[in-house]
């Protein structure tokens, strides 16, 4: 939704790239009525465990190539003394074959099962003389005693198999165990690279290429295509590729050791960009380093330069001088502040574990004094051409 909205700000009404998004999004909604109603039916489950029933309320051959199918109203057993008590259930519909499956694994759990009577194979409802109704109807009584000794038995009706039966949530709300197959939903189908290489030369942001010609239709590089900048006249600006952000993925990569995922950080950033922002990420950095070296900027950081170094007017006292253990603690102390106050966004971008150790990478390079001396002098000299850039035309 938060893709969604800020896509609504950067496309055009009639995009493509909107009208799959709204698809993904309704389909999504979808998803989560059906997971909350059975997160429901669950709860009550698990509360009014032992007290459930099943009543059979018919019988019937859809077709006479399709086994019996019986139509059950689950609910919970009344309470005879109190009038007030409100039902709870649902409609459930299952087949003779889905019994049979029941069967086999309820026949794991007690041998007591085993002895239980079941309607025939399905088989031989198919491919029999013809079904009548007192078939249909005496394997109606068989499935409802069936039912009522699997939930009066203590064992049996605490058991996953049968509340899976039961449940009407679709099949893959009910695994116990996570499905292999991919969800068909994915964002990265939206803002992936069309660049087919494994390595770090290939454009994030491309909207010519296909990966290797095996992507599908849906799979092409659409929000690429329509959000690179129109604005005209900057080389760059609207080329769709990401060359500025270069020195960013290479600096992420040797910092938090991404080199090995490579297409994968440059897929995250730009899809983190286009979600945050609805812009590309050339657009960003651009937009980024021209408000760091904006002119209210260099003001404040000269103001906040005079007021550290220079409190009233006078130069500030240097600092008493220190023994090797105290420094040793402040730079301890220093570090576990550091550690402790990652951004949550750099450990959603490049997870947590790679966050803190990239973290603790950058804290040791810079404890080195002359690395520190360096970086100042670069920073000072970018501030003082960016006042005075006569000085550097000189």
């Amino acid at each position: 939704m938060q893709a969604l909205q800020a896509l609504r700000t950067s496309l055009k009404p009639e995009s493509r790239v909107l009208g799959i998004l709204e698809k993904e999004v309704e389909w999504l909604e979808g998803e989560r009525r059906q997971l909350e109603a059975h997160v429901s039916r669950t709860e009550a489950w698990g509360e009014h465990l032992g007290r459930w029933r099943a009543t059979v309320q018919s019988a019937e051959m859809p077709d006479e190539k399709e086994p019996p199918q019986f139509v059950m109203v689950v609910h919970i057993l009344e309470d005879e003394l109190d009038s007030d008590a409100v039902s709870t259930g649902w409609v459930v519909l299952r087949k003779l074959p889905d019994f049979l499956e029941l069967h086999r694994k309820l026949c794991q759990l007690g041998s007591e099962v085993k002895g239980l009577e079941l309607p025939s194979q399905p088989g031989k409802f198919l491919f029999g003389k013809g079904v009548d109704k007192n078939s249909l109807e005496k394997a109606k009584n068989q499935i409802q005693k069936y039912l009522e000794f699997v939930l009066e038995d203590e064992k049996l009706n605490q058991s996953e198999a049968l509340y899976a039966f039961l449940s009407p949530s679709s099949e893959h709300l009910k695994q116990t165990v996570p499905s292999p197959k991919k969800s068909r939903f994915s964002l990265s189908t939206l803002f992936k690279s069309g660049s087919s290489g494994s390595g770090g030369g290939g454009s994030a942001e491309s909207s010519s290429g296909r990966d290797g010609g095996r992507e599908s239709d849906e799979d092409e590089p659409l929000l690429l295509e329509e959000s690179v900048d129109r604005s005209g006249g900057d080389p760059g600006s609207g080329s769709g590729k990401d060359a500025i952000a270069e020195p960013l993925y290479a600096l992420l990569g040797e910092v938090f050791d991404l080199r090995g995922v490579f297409r994968w950080l440059r897929r995250t950033l730009i899809t983190f960009v286009q979600i945050t922002y609805g812009r590309t990420i050339n657009r960003q950095v651009r937009e980024t380093v021209s408000w760091v070296f904006s002119e209210p900027m260099l003001h404040y950081y000269v103001q906040l330069l005079i007021k550290s170094w220079w409190p009233n007017g006078n130069l500030v006292e240097p600092s008493p001088s220190r023994t090797e253990k105290e420094k040793e603690c402040t730079r301890w102390e220093a570090k576990e502040q550091f550690l402790n106050n990652i951004p949550e966004v750099l450990s959603n971008l490049v997870g947590q574990q790679n966050a803190r150790r990239g973290a603790i990478k950058v804290f040791e390079t810079l404890q080195d004094v002359r690395l520190n001396k360096q970086l100042f002098y670069d920073l000072f000299e970018v501030v003082i051409y960016e006042l005075f850039p006569e000085i550097k035309q000189s």
